[in-house]
């Protein structure tokens, strides 16, 4: 049987599996503590030195606002994001 290596392992994977886990706790917040946790976050992951995760994170900045708004809507772009999708549908299906 072999034995599991460190330097086989692939780091930057696990790194920005457990980043992208600890982002999910953000949505767990009180709504007094959700801008300090996403600033922590932020600096994290801007400084993570794995290039997904600093685009994402300036894609965060960028929308930074609309995300600390769902704590007090608790509505996200998903149903606006169904309803564009139909429109391409039906342009499709009224082409046949």
């Amino acid at each position: 049987m072999e034995t599991l290596q460190v330097k086989k392992l692939n780091r930057k994977t696990a790194r920005a599996y457990h980043i992208r886990l600890n982002f999910q706790e953000f949505w767990n917040q009180p709504l007094q503590e959700a801008e300090t946790f996403l600033k922590t976050y932020y600096f994290w992951a801007a400084h993570s030195r794995l290039e997904p995760i600093k685009k994402a994170a300036y894609t965060m900045k960028r929308h930074w606002d609309g995300i600390l708004r769902w704590f007090t809507s608790k509505i996200n772009n998903g149903i606006l994001e169904g309803i564009n999708s139909l429109i391409p549908a039906a342009k499709a299906k009224a082409r046949r």
